[in-house]
């Protein structure tokens, strides 16, 4: 005897692979392609079955409405999600949420608006022990405050966020110790050009 899937069974499994389909492309920097699989499911007003999906899923087309540069359909995902999260009791999702709207921040370009973000959510995510979400937190904090000429203070957030993730994901040390690279060769430039005249 075969089982069928139920229509919810079969909705239930769409909305995860278009949700690991859409993480995949922001982290491979492709924030139009994670649109693409995200969109048409809230287009077509698809409800997720699992409400915890349905809030990571609004904070990934969040995200990645905000890095293609349409804030306004971002803070509308964001701000849902937000509620959400907060509606869910989960502080993860609230804080990946904040995280988010942090990259809104920067993309409208209020460097200072996502300092103090960040500085707060690095604040509320240091007790939940989640190792890749405090080098997010750190990662981004510290390439706003470099954004802001503050690269003291960036250099300690991007160590921290290279800390925290050597134990973890490969690709994204790989873009921290980058981001380092970046600001310790900004920081040179700055004293040579300081030194030079």
């Amino acid at each position: 005897m075969t089982t069928v899937d139920s229509p919810s069974d079969a909705n239930a499994a769409a909305a995860a692979a278009a949700l690991a389909a859409a993480h995949a492309a922001l982290r491979r920097g492709d924030a139009p392609a994670a649109c693409l699989h995200l969109q048409p499911l809230f287009d077509a007003g698809q409800a997720f079955d699992d409400p915890q999906q349905a809030c990571a899923a609004a904070i990934e087309l969040g995200l990645a409405r905000a890095l293609t540069g349409e804030p306004v359909a971002a803070m509308r995902h964001l701000v849902r999600a937000q509620a959400d999260a907060r509606q869910l009791a989960e502080r993860t999702l609230q804080a990946r949420a904040e995280l988010a709207l942090a990259a809104l921040d920067q993309a409208v370009g209020d460097m200072a608006g996502a300092v103090r973000r960040l500085h707060t959510l690095a604040q509320q995510v240091e007790p939940l022990d989640d190792d890749v979400l405090t080098a997010e937190v750190q990662h981004q904090l510290g390439m706003a405050l470099a954004r802001l000429d503050r690269n003291d203070e960036a250099e300690r957030c991007l160590q921290l966020a290279a800390a925290r993730r050597q134990n973890g994901d490969a690709a994204l040390l790989g873009m921290t110790l980058n981001s380092l690279g970046v600001l310790y060769a900004a920081k040179r430039a700055g004293r040579n050009r300081t030194e030079g005249g």
